[in-house]
C-alpha cells in the first residue's frame, strides 16, 4: 500500500493505492481533502486542489478500502506514516480506524541493506 497525504504533519490522505502479492491493482484513489494540500506536499507528489475537486471524499472510497485492507497484513513502505495517516483520515469523517497489521518495508530493507 501507498499513499499521497496533504502534508507531513496532521495530514490527510489524499491518494491512496493496494497491489496484491502478484502486483495487481485492488484499489487506487484520489481523494478530496477536508484541508488544503500544502504547496511543499503538492512540490513532491504533484497532485493538486485542481486534481481533485471532482474526486471524492474520503469517506466514499472508505468501504473498499476497509475491505480491501480488513484485517490482513499490508506491507507499507514507511508504515509508521502510512498507516496512522489512513487512520487520521478515517477520523476527521467520525470512522473507525482501519483493522489491519501493517508491516513496513523500509525497516525490512534497512535490516538487511543497513540503511533505508
Amino acid at each position: 500500500m501507498d499513499t499521497e497525504t496533504t502534508d507531513l504533519y496532521d495530514a490527510e490522505v489524499i491518494e491512496v493505492a493496494v497491489i496484491d502479492g502478484q502486483g495487481e491493482t485492488l484499489l487506487h484513489r484520489r481523494v478530496r481533502p477536508v484541508h488544503c494540500i500544502a504547496y511543499d506536499a503538492a512540490a513532491v507528489h504533484g497532485i493538486t486542489a485542481d486534481l481533485l475537486r471532482d474526486a471524492p471524499d474520503f469517506r466514499v472510497i472508505y468501504p473498499d478500502l476497509r475491505r480491501v485492507l480488513d484485517g490482513g497484513y499490508v506491507v507499507i513502505y514507511n508504515a509508521d506514516f502510512d498507516a496512522p495517516m489512513l487512520n487520521r483520515s478515517a477520523e476527521l469523517w467520525s470512522l473507525p480506524a482501519f483493522p489491519m497489521q501493517p508491516y513496513c518495508a523500509m525497516l525490512a530493507y534497512a535490516a538487511y541493506y543497513g540503511d533505508w
